[in-house]
């Protein structure tokens, strides 16, 4: 019995990220080509299909365009023939274009004028008014 050819790989993974693939369908032994559909195929590996025609294998994703691609398997049929099998994925940005720019100094400062300005405003009114009542004579006092 010949399994149905198929692919799985995730449905969304990071650029630099390892993913797992597996897939079904190819003859035993065979060298199966594993390629990502940027504006020209791009190799990103290899496996080699199992006594039953399976593979199992992790790649690396590179760094290109995030958005929707293809992680495409070539590879030949269980029965014959030229197989090629497609898994579309959302490919998304990697950790360094998300990341702030480094030197960004605007939220630390934002975040230390939000505390200190209103401290220092109510440190600066209570010190007027201490100041305030100790120059008033005492009305309950000897005058």
């Amino acid at each position: 019995m010949v399994a149905t050819p198929a692919v799985r790989a995730p449905s969304q993974a990071r650029a630099g990220a390892q993913v797992h693939l597996s897939g079904t369908g190819f003859r035993a032994g065979t060298h199966v080509q594993i390629l990502l559909d940027t504006p020209r195929p791009l190799l990103l590996g290899t496996a080699l299909a199992g006594p039953g025609g399976d593979f199992k294998t992790s790649v690396v994703l590179p760094h290109t365009s995030p958005g929707r691609h293809n992680i495409q398997v070539t590879g030949v049929a269980a029965l014959g023939g030229h197989l090629s099998l497609a898994a579309p994925f959302r490919l998304v940005a990697d950790q360094v274009e998300l990341a702030p720019p480094k030197g960004d100094l605007a939220e630390p400062v934002l975040l230390t004028l939000s505390f200190t300005l209103p401290l220092a405003t109510w440190l600066a009114l209570e010190v007027l008014g201490w100041r305030s009542r100790r120059s008033r004579p005492d009305r309950d006092g000897d005058q």
